[in-house]
């Protein structure tokens, strides 16, 4: 399976999960390209928002060990490090068995935080 599908394929198992434990799953959908180009500032920031009455956490959906843009590390450290809101979650397949884990960003890059 494709990067760009797994990566669907999990925001949409994030969409039909989320209702089952009171929350919700915002997807952020992708810009259009103007001239086969995205301008920086509408570059998305994140996937999308997981919500719920507790409130929100922004969150990055990467297939195996693909790596962040930078763009990417800056929104998501900076929410991070203000308020812990933001996370990159992993859905890796690369293995004989499914996994997901969790990543941090910290000012040094990525950091592996644990495996849920």
């Amino acid at each position: 399976m494709q990067k760009g599908n797994i990566e669907k394929d999990f925001s949409q198992t994030l969409k039909k999960l989320a209702p089952l434990y009171g929350c919700e799953w915002i997807e952020i959908p992708d810009p259009i390209p103007r001239n086969s180009m995205i301008p920086p500032a509408l570059k998305r920031p994140f996937d999308g928002i997981f919500s719920n009455k507790h409130g929100n956490i922004c969150l990055e959906l990467k297939a195996n060990y693909s790596g962040l843009k930078e763009h990417q590390k800056q929104y998501i450290g900076r929410i991070y490090s203000r308020n812990g809101g933001a996370l990159v979650v992993r859905c890796i397949t690369a293995t004989k068995k499914k996994h997901y884990r969790v990543d941090i960003i910290v000012k040094k890059g990525l950091k592996f935080d644990k495996i849920i």
